[in-house]
């Protein structure tokens, strides 16, 4: 129940177990020239029905789309162990109510996801990341809306720490598609340029927050982002912070609670006080867009 059930790279649909780890998924469509543009942080502990029942996605989502751009099909098995399905494995079907999309993002509420079809697309030929550096992280948030004008940027994300703030910027397509867009940006900032793109991106998502770690994602429009990454910056909870600006969806990463050493002690804030400080900051933002009671 952890495999490909049906696979047609002519009609670019996949048929796949719910169990079905994502890199195995990933492998596969691979070996044809194809994918599936939905990057997970941990894809070999992700299985396909995680994939849909969290609503997972990554910085592709701005580009490329989420789960409900290419969930086309469904089966899975509802409470008293009926299998319903929903949807097909072409690309035109519509017959009936669209019943598969209940189940992304609703965490196994209607019933055990079994197989799921999804349709794919064509591969990139070429992937690469330019990376620069920023004083600020307003000034970064900034920079990387900046850039979505520029260019057309796959992703483009901030990512803080307690050392430095850099924006990383992902071109894909032909070779001279991803080489006009990597100069453009690079003649505007001072960066560095990696070929290996996707391995870039897909290591964005695995800070390591170690066993007492904490992950907290929030969303907002992307003009906010600045002034909500300002508002974590010098929190000690706050050890990493990755801010998909395209998407406004900003990740804040924590460090585990014995992370900071006996030379350098830092004051510890707890949980609720970030969250209350974060969604203080998110209602001050907010509230310019509200008429006055």
């Amino acid at each position: 129940m952890s495999g490909i059930v049906s696979y047609e790279p002519a009609d670019m649909t996949v048929t796949v177990h719910g169990d079905c780890p994502m890199d195995g998924l990933t492998a596969a469509l691979a070996e044809q020239g194809q994918w599936l543009p939905i990057d997970v942080a941990l894809p070999a502990r992700t299985t396909v029905a995680d994939l849909i029942g969290e609503n997972l996605s990554g910085p592709l989502r701005a580009s490329q789309g989420t789960v409900r751009d290419y969930l086309i099909g469904l089966r899975w098995h509802d409470r008293d162990g009926t299998l319903i399905s929903s949807g097909g494995r072409v690309v035109k079907n519509v017959a009936g109510y669209d019943l598969a999309k209940m189940h992304i993002g609703a965490r196994g509420a209607f019933g055990e996801i079994v197989e799921a079809t999804f349709k794919v697309r064509p591969k990139p030929a070429h992937e690469v990341t330019v990376t620069f550096e920023c004083e600020s992280r307003g000034e970064a948030a900034a920079a990387a809306l900046a850039v979505r004008d520029l260019v057309e940027p796959a992703w483009c994300v901030v990512v803080c720490d307690a050392r430095r703030t850099r924006v990383m910027v992902g071109v894909m397509g032909s070779e001279r598609v991803v080489k006009a867009q990597a100069e453009a940006v690079m003649g505007r900032w001072q960066g560095t340029r990696e070929e290996d793109g996707a391995l870039v991106r897909a290591n964005l998502g695995t800070a390591p927050t170690g066993s007492a770690g904490r992950v907290r994602t929030t969303a907002m429009l992307p003009r906010e982002v600045g002034d909500y990454l300002d508002s974590t910056n010098g929190s000690p909870a706050a050890s990493m912070v990755l801010a998909d600006v395209m998407s406004g969806v900003v990740t804040v990463f924590s460090a585990p609670d014995d992370s900071a050493s006996a030379e350098s002690p830092k004051p510890t804030e707890s949980p609720e006080s970030v969250v209350g400080r974060l969604r203080g900051a998110l209602d001050a933002a907010f509230s310019i867009c509200r008429p006055n009671d």
